[in-house]
């Protein structure tokens, strides 16, 4: 009886022990896409983004874009990621601000990641 019980046991752990990785994996392949795949562009409105040249930061107003934002990544033009920050944990009414005052005189591309594809705006730095 107690070996009926230990099968039966065992073979439930290991039936949602699958399950539970095939929906990890399925997250995985619809989660956030790595840096070298191609994310849908997002079109948004300019009233977004504010710059502010006198105090070197880039104002991003998450309130105003229409999804939810979960990653910001800064690459410069030869595409070498400089700055990378996680977004998920803040508020969506959120006026974030991104310091541009280290970054060396350039063109750099700011991507705006969301599950559903990623905003893109490029700024010039003097």
């Amino acid at each position: 009886m107690n070996f009926k019980r230990l099968t039966l046991t065992l073979a439930l752990v290991l039936i949602g022990s699958l399950a539970a990785f095939a929906q990890q994996d399925e997250f995985t392949a619809k989660g956030v896409p790595d840096a070298g795949s191609e994310l849908k562009e997002i079109s948004t409105d300019n009233q977004s983004f504010f710059i502010d040249d006198e105090s070197s930061v880039y104002y991003i107003d998450f309130e105003s874009i229409n999804v939810t934002l979960n990653t910001i990544v800064v690459k410069n033009a030869s595409g070498s990621v400089v700055f990378q920050e996680n977004l998920y944990n803040l508020p969506v009414n959120t006026i974030y601000e991104l310091d541009y005052s280290t970054y060396k005189p350039g063109t750099y591309q700011i991507e705006l990641r969301a599950y559903s594809g990623v905003i893109r705006k490029s700024i010039t730095v003097l």
